[in-house]
């Protein structure tokens, strides 16, 4: 058993949950990308459960902090949490749908500093930046 593997094993025994197959499944199709997924790309991913099973274990896992929930556009879409991996942000572009993770020490100090100058001790936050990417807009000043 890898660490993640260990990790998510102790984080379902805290929360007073076993670990089945399809729990098991829907976690190791996380594992394997490093984009955000959304419930139907996951249940295409996951061959050991249905739909139900796998909305289920998404909802657990967000209760545990397996799991992010990121809204890109008006889609909720899915990745580990951290520690699984590490704490990150996202911007998308609203033509093509691609997202990409957005790592900045720079930001995280802005928004420590901001929450602390507000008087706030955050326990999470999210960040989601939506635009149009170099593609696309070469792709729409060609037409």
């Amino acid at each position: 058993m890898n660490a993640l593997e260990t990790r998510y094993t102790q984080a379902l025994r805290q929360g007073g949950v076993r670990s089945t197959i399809a729990r098991k499944a829907v976690f190791s199709a996380l594992c394997s990308v490093e984009t955000p997924l959304s419930l139907q790309d996951i249940i295409s991913r996951v061959e050991d459960a249905d739909r139900a099973s796998v909305y289920r274990t998404l909802e657990l896992f967000e209760k545990l902090q397996i799991v992010n929930v990121i809204l890109i556009g008006w889609k909720k879409q899915f990745e580990l949490a951290a520690p699984y991996k590490s704490h990150h942000h996202h911007i998308h572009c609203e033509q093509c749908g691609k997202v990409i993770s957005i790592e900045s020490p720079s930001l995280e100090k802005l928004i420590k500093s901001i929450s602390e100058q507000k008087g706030f001790h955050l326990h999470r936050h999210t960040l989601e930046l939506s635009g149009c990417c170099v593609a696309c807009r070469k792709s729409d000043e060609k037409n």
